[in-house]
């Protein structure tokens, strides 16, 4: 639902699909970060906490996508900085128009056996 509200309001194309010049995050994508199409998303998602699976242990759950955010003492917060806190692959083929296409999915989705793999490029 947050590509689709997103797309609406960045001339119908995806974030993965559009120029970091026009508030995309294509080019943040073809050299590995992944994680940019969630952070440009930031306002629709609300909450990082979505772009983790619990069951995944090699990566830490982000709280927030505020990048001030404290990281030490009481009030400690995780900021999403990156794939590190992302277990989703990123279609980079995917449209609006083409809906028998993947657009995203975690990392336990398999194709042909074979993991998408967190914030890898398909």
């Amino acid at each position: 639902m947050a590509f689709r509200i997103w797309a609406d309001d960045h001339q119908y194309t995806f974030p993965q699909a559009l120029s970091v010049t026009n508030g995309g995050a294509m080019e943040a994508v073809m050299g590995g970060n992944v994680a940019a199409v969630f952070q440009v998303m930031s306002n629709v998602i609300n909450s990082p906490k979505i772009l983790f699976c619990p069951t995944d242990k090699k990566r830490i759950q982000a709280l927030t996508f505020d990048q001030a955010s404290p990281s030490t003492g009481w009030h400690k917060s995780v900021s999403f900085l990156g794939n590190s806190n992302l277990t989703y692959f990123v279609s980079l083929d995917a449209k609006d128009t083409s809906p028998e296409m993947f657009l995203s999915g975690d990392d336990n989705f398999l194709v042909g056996g074979n993991s998408g793999g967190y914030g890898e490029r398909r």
